[in-house]
């Protein structure tokens, strides 16, 4: 269970618990809710307590510098010879996973089809580049937060510790 203050996830938006407890406004059955509200952007979510299964703490400090070395070994989506609609639905199924990893092969993912379409004199689609910045944007922002750095220091914090550890 969570408490008022935390950061949890949700959905891949990292949210403040503002409150537990009952909506007095809804004229729902009875039932516990969180009230969330995301730290990037509007709005406000009501967690029934007894669904918070879609609901996960954010990474600590550890489980970041993890997740970060294994990068290297995420595994890529169907960029190659593939039709767009089998790339979007692999992206679909990987942000409706909700972890740090799913979203670490999407970025993953498009940057290396980025790779490949450049090298045809061509540019990364519409749908590849949408995807990329949103799970860039989700799982920077919970890095940062996992280890006190601004989101802004997330990338560039990932290049020099992947770089020390392919040349250890």
């Amino acid at each position: 269970m969570y408490a008022c203050k935390d950061i949890v996830v949700y959905k891949n938006m990292i949210c403040e618990v503002q409150a537990i407890g009952d909506l007095k406004f809804a004229e729902l059955p009875q039932r516990c809710y969180y009230t969330l509200k995301p730290l990037k952007g509007k709005g406000i979510f009501y967690i029934p307590i007894d669904l918070a299964d879609s609901l996960r703490s954010i990474l600590n400090k550890d489980e970041a510098m993890k997740l970060i070395d294994s990068l290297p070994d995420v595994k890529t989506g169907p960029y190659l010879d593939s039709s767009q609609n089998k790339l979007k639905d692999y992206y679909k199924q990987m942000f409706n996973a909700h972890n740090c990893v799913s979203l670490a092969a999407i970025i993953k993912t498009a940057y290396e089809k980025d790779i490949q379409v450049q090298k045809k004199g061509r540019v990364l689609s519409q749908a590849d580049t949408q995807s990329r910045k949103a799970a860039e944007d989700s799982l920077y922002q919970e890095l940062s937060l996992a280890l006190g750095i601004p989101i802004e220091q997330v990338p560039n914090f990932i290049e020099s510790r992947i770089g020390k550890l392919l040349n250890a």
